[in-house]
């Protein structure tokens, strides 16, 4: 202690065994040891309220600390009423088993119509589970707050009818006159609503401005051209020399030549295939060559009112 607290060298072996003796009888409780040195007043009021206060830390290694559970989670934890799941943000926010009886009950009546308990459910959105909503079903049903109805191995829940107003035949008719009425204003409504979508598409289907001066403006240089070129062709212009069209002509005397021989051609090859056992025409639907007259040609409706020199 000298040492580490002062800088000093190490106590004799005679120093820590007086040191540790006196120690020995502090925590007995039948002597009180001093130590010579500075920090003893320090060290003796330690050891005072180390006495004075048990539960408070000593001297030493520290002992570890047992682990706090946290109350919150804890409590959390525990399973409710509906059966432990957590309710999910659309079902309803039940705790108590009265609370998912007052639920059943009210949704029951409000709805007025059949329920099992796989559908109330699924209309719970995952807050409660089968278990819950069969003990709850079965109290209203003991409690006559409820019918119950028995279909094999299925049980209907549905609301006592004597606890709703019936109305009588005026009221009926009433209402079903409001019906009626409002039922021909929504067909009004939807007749008129149809008309003025059949507008707004027809007049969105148009072109705007801009596209009709640009549409004009483009059939306007077509004309133009179109005029131009029939102009110079009125004034006698020559447009193709004597040698272009001598050409031509010899091209197409020569296509027509070729289209004849190959034509015959075809046909003596497929009487030569087919001999006796079948048609040429079948054999062409079988190659997959088409005829002319399939094509609606002929020769002769092909023929130009050419020169043939």
């Amino acid at each position: 202690y000298q040492r580490r607290v002062h800088g000093g060298e190490e106590p004799a072996a005679e120093e820590e065994e007086e040191s540790s003796a006196s120690e020995a009888e502090d925590d007995s409780g039948e002597a009180t040891a001093t130590l010579p040195v500075e920090g003893a007043p320090r060290v003796a009021a330690a050891a005072t309220e180390a006495k004075s206060s048990p539960n408070k830390a000593t001297v030493g290694p520290a002992k570890p600390s047992k682990p706090v559970k946290d109350k919150s989670v804890a409590k959390a934890s525990k399973p409710t009423a509906t059966g432990g799941k957590p309710a999910s943000k659309d079902g309803p926010k039940l705790k108590t088993e009265e609370d998912v009886e007052a639920w059943i009950l009210d949704f029951i009546e409000k709805k007025n119509r059949p329920f099992n308990s796989i559908n109330l459910v699924d209309l719970s959105c995952g807050a409660l589970k089968q278990t819950a909503i069969v003990r709850a079903l079965t109290k209203l049903t003991d409690a006559g707050q409820i019918t119950c109805k028995a279909l094999k191995a299925t049980k209907i829940y549905y609301a006592r009818q004597d606890k709703f107003e019936v109305p009588d035949a005026a009221k009926i008719d009433e209402l079903q006159a409001g019906i009626k009425q409002t039922t021909e204003e929504l067909q009004a409504l939807e007749a008129e609503n149809k008309g003025l979508a059949q507008a707004t598409s027809r007049f969105t289907s148009q072109l705007t401005d801009e596209q009709l001066d640009a549409a004009i403006a483009s059939l306007t240089k077509t004309i133009e051209e179109k005029q131009a070129r029939a102009d110079s062709l009125q004034a006698g212009t020559v447009l193709v020399d004597e040698d272009q069209q001598r050409r031509v002509y010899a091209a197409y005397h020569n296509y027509r030549q070729q289209w004849r021989l190959r034509k015959r051609m075809t046909k003596d090859m497929l009487e030569a295939m087919c001999g006796d056992s079948k048609r040429p025409k079948d054999m062409m639907e079988e190659l997959g060559i088409e005829t002319d007259e399939e094509a609606q040609v002929t020769f002769e409706s092909t023929e130009l009112p050419v020169p043939t020199s």
